[in-house]
C-alpha cells in the first residue's frame, strides 16, 4: 500500500499546485478608449506616397466637435487608432477579451454632388490592425492591407493580422466578390468578407447619422453587428438599432496580434465629394477565462 500512496500523494500535490497557479493568475487590465475629445491619444496615418500630410486628411472639429475625413488629393487610405496598441489576449494564458465598440459616422456629401448616389471610392471600417502603418495598402482595401483586387485576399499572408467591421459605399465593378453597395461586412484578413448585409437603398443611406454597435463575446467567439440610421439633427439609439451581422467562430487569439491597434480604416473621399464626419467612438475590453491556452 505504501508504494501505491506515495504516487498518488504526489499527484493531488501537483493537481493542487497547478489550481493554485490557474487561480492566482490575474488577468490583464481592461481599457477603455474613445473620442471625443480628440487629444494626442489617437493617430492619423496616410502613406507617404500619397504626398498629402495626415493633418489635412483627420481633421478634428468643434461644430460639431467630429472627426472629419477628406483630402484634395482624390481617394486615399488613411487610419485613425489609439496611438497605443490594445492588449486582445494573453499569451502563455487563458485569458482573452471580449470588447464592445460604438462609433457614430454621417458620409456628408457636398450639395453639389447630390447628382451622383455615392462616394467615389467610398467606405470606412472599424479596424483592428497589427500595427498604424498604410505604406502600400492601397485604397481598395479601405488601407487595411494589400489585397488581390481580383479576390480581395490579403498579400500579406499569415502577417495580415486584421478584423474589421466595413462600411461599404462604392462598388467599382458590378460582378467579382464585393457585393451590393452599401453594405455592412465582417472581414477576418481578407476584404472579402466573411458575412455581409446589404443596407439598402444607396440614396437613403448618404447625409445620415449612423449608429454601429460592435459586440465580441471571447468566450462564444461570436461578434455581433446592430446598426440604427437616424436624419442628421437626431442621434442613434442602441434600443432601436437592427441586428445586421451575427458570426460565430472569431477567435481573436488566432486572428490578431496579442498587442493591436484600434480605431478606423477608410478610403477617405475626395473633397469635391463631400466628407466623412466620425461624432463619437467608444471602445471596451472585458477580461474572461477562457478554455484554452493562448
Amino acid at each position: 500500500m505504501g508504494g501505491r500512496t506515495l504516487p498518488l500523494l504526489f499527484c493531488l500535490a501537483f493537481l493542487a499546485v497547478s489550481q493554485f497557479a490557474t487561480a492566482a493568475e490575474t488577468p490583464p487590465k481592461a481599457v477603455s478608449i474613445g473620442f471625443p475629445p480628440f487629444n494626442n491619444g489617437f493617430t492619423c496615418s496616410v502613406d507617404p506616397a500619397d504626398e498629402v500630410e495626415s493633418k489635412y486628411v483627420c481633421t478634428p472639429g468643434t461644430n460639431p466637435p467630429a472627426l472629419y475625413l477628406g483630402t484634395d488629393n482624390g481617394v486615399v487610405p488613411a487610419r485613425y487608432q489609439h496611438a497605443k496598441p490594445v492588449q486582445l489576449w494573453k499569451r502563455g494564458s487563458k485569458y482573452v477579451a471580449s470588447f464592445s465598440a460604438y462609433f457614430t459616422v454621417n458620409f456628408d456629401r457636398y450639395s453639389e454632388f447630390t447628382v451622383r448616389e455615392l462616394f467615389g471610392g467610398g467606405g470606412l471600417a472599424f479596424a483592428i490592425t497589427p500595427s498604424i502603418s498604410v505604406v502600400g495598402t492601397g485604397p481598395e482595401s479601405f488601407g487595411l492591407f494589400p489585397i488581390d483586387e481580383a479576390t480581395g485576399a490579403s498579400k500579406n499572408g499569415a502577417n495580415t493580422k486584421t478584423v474589421a467591421v466595413e462600411l461599404d459605399i462604392s462598388r467599382n465593378s458590378p460582378t467579382g466578390f464585393d457585393p451590393q453597395i452599401p453594405h455592412v461586412g465582417l472581414d477576418i484578413n481578407s476584404v472579402k468578407s466573411v458575412k455581409t448585409k446589404y443596407l439598402g437603398d444607396p440614396a437613403a443611406f448618404i447625409d445620415k447619422k449612423i449608429g454601429v454597435w460592435i459586440d465580441y463575446n471571447a468566450l462564444k467567439k461570436t461578434i455581433q453587428v446592430y446598426i440604427h440610421k437616424v436624419k442628421p439633427s437626431e442621434t442613434p439609439k442602441r434600443q432601436n438599432a437592427n441586428l445586421a451581422i451575427a458570426y460565430t467562430g472569431l477567435d481573436l487569439a488566432k486572428e490578431v496580434k496579442e498587442f493591436s491597434y484600434v480605431g478606423f480604416s477608410a478610403r477617405v473621399p475626395p473633397s469635391d465629394n463631400g466628407v466623412y464626419v466620425i461624432y463619437d467612438f467608444k471602445f471596451s475590453t472585458a477580461w474572461v477565462l477562457g478554455s484554452t491556452v493562448n
